[in-house]
């Protein structure tokens, strides 16, 4: 019989003995993480975080840091050329995923990761994907890409029955750069996928997923006090 081959978002003991030193090391990074609104975060169905970038790794940690839930992370792609940092990001829980800008035969190849995303949301794991993809030092918002909406939209149609939440979460750092700052952490309204769905069907998928971009737009920069560029 063939071993079954284990998936990112199985339970991993290593990795949840290591969540208590990073939980530990962001409390003495910064003097106060304060968050607002998780009783926003929906507690009967599926979760696709979408949050600001604006400090790196940083972000991540602070989102992981929200709850004790282990979550599933995406990364620029090319950061998994080398062996080793694929095995460590991976066990990290943190898949690849490819952008515009390492070309158009590379971004077709994430179907995979999307595939794996939708697995993920199955297994009711959240899953966090930073929609901008890029990171600024700067309180404003970049235009997001499409990746959010295929894996939430893909997933929904394989979950019919499963609500699916895209939930944005503005993160606002007191300083980007200094040793003990503060970070406030603002959970915006979630959007209900399926909900949305079920009242738009007079408009294609894509139409409807550029609907739900523009939503997402507006309700990150309202959970980020968004200044204009």
């Amino acid at each position: 019989m063939a071993k079954q081959q284990k998936k990112i978002q199985d339970y991993n003991l290593w990795y949840n003995l290591l969540r208590y030193y990073v939980d530990s090391t962001l409390k003495l990074s910064y003097r106060n993480i304060r968050y607002v609104g998780r009783e926003r975060i929906p507690a009967d169905g599926a979760i696709i975080y979408a949050p600001n970038h604006t400090n790196a790794l940083m972000d991540a940690l602070v989102v992981l840091a929200m709850d004790r839930r282990p979550k599933v992370f995406v990364a620029r792609a090319d950061i998994f050329k080398i062996p080793i940092l694929a095995k460590i990001f991976t066990f990290l829980k943190i898949m690849p995923i490819m952008r515009i800008r390492d070309g158009m035969d590379e971004v077709r190849r994430n179907h995979e990761t999307i595939d794996k995303a939708v697995d993920v949301l199955r297994d009711r794991i959240p899953f966090c994907i930073f929609p901008e993809g890029q990171h600024q030092a700067k309180y404003s918002s970049l235009p997001l890409s499409k990746g959010i909406f295929r894996i939430a939209f893909q997933a929904q149609e394989l979950m019919p029955d499963v609500p699916l939440y895209i939930v944005p979460i503005g993160m606002r750092y007191g300083s980007f750069f200094r040793f003990r700052s503060t970070v406030r952490v603002q959970v915006g309204e979630p959007i209900n996928i399926r909900e949305f769905i079920a009242e738009n069907s007079q408009y294609t998928p894509q139409e409807q997923m550029n609907i739900v971009r523009d939503i997402l737009t507006e309700r990150m920069q309202q959970s980020i006090f968004h200044i204009p560029n």
